[in-house]
């Protein structure tokens, strides 16, 4: 599974959770062209995958109002780019909750809203818009 396809699982899990989460774009944006040609900049560099908000009836791991996590997505052979271990550093010196996750099991486990482990928390998807819906079990 993709990157993409990937956070767009993890996306929907966590909003089935009752999680308020997004995904955060980050980098430069083209707008126009020729002499209107400009960039945008878009967050911070090194900025996680997807951002999110928890709040205490949502978590008991971490019972605190309005927990802002960051998950930054890889794939089984990916790896944190300088500017994203930055951004954690600097998150987590903030009081933000941050992990590098490969799976939605492991997102759900990081932010505190992992299924018991006699369940299985499916989510239906579809590839990457080529209409071909699949059923993923974390």
């Amino acid at each position: 599974m993709s990157e993409t396809d990937l956070v767009r699982v993890i996306l929907g899990a966590l909003k089935m959770k009752g999680a308020w989460a997004w995904r955060a774009n980050s980098g430069a944006l083209v707008i126009g062209t020729g002499k209107a040609r400009r960039f945008v900049k878009q967050g911070e560099p090194g900025t996680p995958d997807i951002l999110g908000v928890l709040t205490q009836e949502h978590c008991l791991v971490h019972p605190r109002v309005g927990v802002l996590f960051g998950l930054e997505v890889k794939t089984a052979k990916g790896k944190q780019s300088e500017s994203q271990r930055a951004w954690q550093v600097k998150a987590e010196k903030h009081g933000v909750l941050y992990a590098v996750v490969r799976s939605v099991s492991d997102a759900l486990g990081a932010v505190g809203l992992a299924p018991r482990k006699d369940q299985g928390t499916v989510v239906r998807i579809e590839a990457a818009g080529r209409g071909r819906e699949r059923d993923v079990r974390s």
